[in-house]
């Protein structure tokens, strides 16, 4: 049991350090934020197909030929509207915000679920709904209605990081039934980047990129990626979905810290207090669910 709360604790912390990276990378070399996803989505996608391919050893184009159609839809609409949302979000204000702000994410479920099995939201849910908003009104105005603290693309760039992520979590509940989770991972990660292919040049890095910087994308793709997915599933088996989904809370908080500790980002007390009520309701609606 231990062992399983470990894994996920390790694995949320990296997935937030994947955050304040790409804020690192365009404070320092203003790279741009697609294609930075098209590096990480590739990268990943290749990683994640290749341990599919030589260890499960699954038939890789089984879901082109029967599920084509959820598969495109997934890639595109779960995963790459998220990761440009996110990265975009980070660019535009920092990781930490956007990163609590995408953390709503289970809310917009709890929406589209009551939508589709027409029923309200129960009462509990909908207040821990209205605290994550709150959360969300002070860290976008800081209390104010005269003026907002971050800019109103950076918020609808996290905005559509959260609801991307509540599709991502939904959609593919079929092919993650059918197929083995990397070989759809991989495929998702490959359509999503070579979809940019027609925005974004490969080889248009900054001048100024260096071996950090190098460091720093390598960690994306393989520290808050790769190793990431097999951690958490692996405490997922052993802890199971409730356990993991609590433990999920120390991706913000640790967005939080190392942007602080690490890039000396300032945060302001309606930051931290709004970002306190979003964390603390999610955890409330998984507490629900339980």
């Amino acid at each position: 049991m231990y062992r399983g709360i470990f894994y996920c604790i390790i694995a949320s912390v990296l997935w937030g350090v994947g955050g304040v990276a790409g804020q690192y990378l365009f404070e320092n070399y203003n790279i741009d934020a697609m294609w930075l996803v098209f590096v990480r989505q590739t990268s990943s996608g290749i990683g994640f197909l290749a341990y599919t391919y030589w260890i499960l050893k699954e038939d890789m184009l089984r879901p082109f030929r029967e599920d084509l159609k959820d598969l495109m839809v997934f890639s595109v609409v779960g995963l790459l509207l998220a990761q440009l949302g996110y990265y975009y979000g980070v660019k535009l204000s920092n990781a930490a915000t956007t990163t609590v702000i995408m953390y709503t994410e289970p809310i917009y479920v709890i929406l589209w679920m009551s939508y589709k099995l027409k029923e309200w939201p129960r009462i509990n849910e909908v207040l821990c709904m209205l605290l994550a908003f709150v959360g969300i009104f002070l860290i976008t105005t800081h209390g104010s209605l005269e003026s907002l603290a971050i800019t109103p693309m950076a918020f609808a760039m996290a905005m559509l990081s959260a609801i991307s992520y509540a599709v991502y979590s939904v959609q593919p509940m079929g092919l993650l039934k059918k197929y083995p989770n990397t070989l759809v991972l991989g495929w998702a990660n490959i359509i999503s980047g070579i979809s940019l292919l027609s925005v974004v040049s490969p080889f248009n890095y900054p001048q100024t990129w260096d071996t950090q910087a190098s460091i720093v994308m390598f960690y994306l793709i393989v520290g808050a990626t790769l190793f990431t997915f097999f951690l958490y599933t692996k405490g997922l088996v052993i802890i199971g979905s409730t356990r993991a989904s609590l433990l999920a809370c120390a991706e913000p908080l640790s967005s939080i810290i190392f942007m602080v500790v690490l890039l000396g980002t300032p945060l302001e007390a309606m930051d931290l207090m709004g970002m306190g009520l979003i964390i603390a309701a999610v955890l409330l609606i998984v507490c629900v669910k339980k």
